[in-house]
C-alpha cells in the first residue's frame, strides 16, 4: 500500500510538472519564442511516458503543439514526420471518442497546412474534401478552405498553358499569393508573388498596372 501510495504521489507530481510545462510553453508560444516553447513540450513528454494514464491524457496535445511551431519555422518535412507519428498513436489510444475526433481533425488541419507550406497542393485539396465529405456545414471553416485550395488547383492548372502572355502569367501568380494569403501560409504566398516578379522582370513587363499589386 505505501507503495501504491508513493506511485500516485509521484505520478500526481509529474501531472503538475507537466501541466505547468504546458501552460509555459504554450505561452512562449505565443510570444514568438519557438525553441523555448519546443523545449517546454518535449520535457513535459518525457514526464508523460513514465506512466500509461498521463501518456494517454497528453502525449498526442504535446505533438500537435510541436506540429504548430515547426509548421510557423517552415520545417515542414520534420512537421509531417510528426504529424504521421501523431495519426499512429492516435489508433491505439485508449480515449475516448469525441477527444480522439477532436485531436485527429486537428492533425489533419495541420497536414493541410503542412502540403500547402510544401506546395503540395492537390493533396492538400484531396484531404480537405475529405474532412467535408464526412463533417459537412459542421467542419469548422473547411468549405473556404476547399474552395480556395480547389481555385489555387485551377489556377495552377491554367499557368501551364502554352498560349498564356506575361502579363496573365503574372496575375496568376499574384491571385495564386492572394490565395495562399487567405490560408495564412505566408511563406508560400511569398513565394508565388516573388515568382510574379520574376516573371515580370524576364518578360520586360512595364504596365504599372499588371505591377501595382506586386510591390
Amino acid at each position: 500500500k505505501d507503495e501504491e501510495k508513493e506511485n500516485f504521489s509521484d505520478r500526481e507530481g509529474k501531472e503538475m510538472k507537466i501541466a505547468a510545462l504546458l501552460n509555459r510553453g504554450t505561452a512562449l508560444l505565443q510570444m514568438k519564442k519557438f525553441e523555448s516553447a519546443q523545449t517546454c513540450f518535449l520535457e513535459a513528454s518525457g514526464f508523460a511516458k513514465n506512466y500509461t494514464s498521463l501518456y494517454d491524457k497528453y502525449h498526442v496535445s504535446l505533438m500537435l503543439l510541436r506540429v504548430t511551431i515547426l509548421i510557423v519555422k517552415q520545417e515542414y518535412a520534420d512537421a509531417l514526420k510528426l504529424n504521421k507519428e501523431i495519426m499512429h498513436t492516435l489508433e491505439k489510444l485508449p480515449i475516448a471518442d469525441s477527444d480522439k475526433q477532436s485531436s485527429h481533425a486537428e492533425a489533419l488541419n495541420q497536414k493541410i497546412q503542412v502540403l500547402v507550406g510544401l506546395r503540395q497542393f492537390q493533396q492538400a485539396k484531396k484531404i480537405s474534401k475529405s474532412i467535408f465529405v464526412r463533417n459537412g456545414a459542421k467542419a469548422d471553416g473547411n468549405e473556404r478552405t476547399l474552395k480556395t485550395l480547389i481555385s489555387i488547383c485551377r489556377l495552377l492548372k491554367d499557368v501551364n498553358k502554352s498560349e498564356l502572355d506575361d502579363s496573365s502569367t503574372i496575375k496568376i501568380y499574384e491571385k495564386i499569393g492572394d490565395l495562399c494569403v487567405n490560408l495564412e501560409c505566408f511563406d508560400t504566398a511569398n513565394f508565388y508573388y516573388e515568382k510574379a516578379v520574376d516573371q515580370s522582370i524576364s518578360g520586360g513587363i512595364e504596365d504599372k498596372k499588371v505591377l501595382g499589386g506586386l510591390y
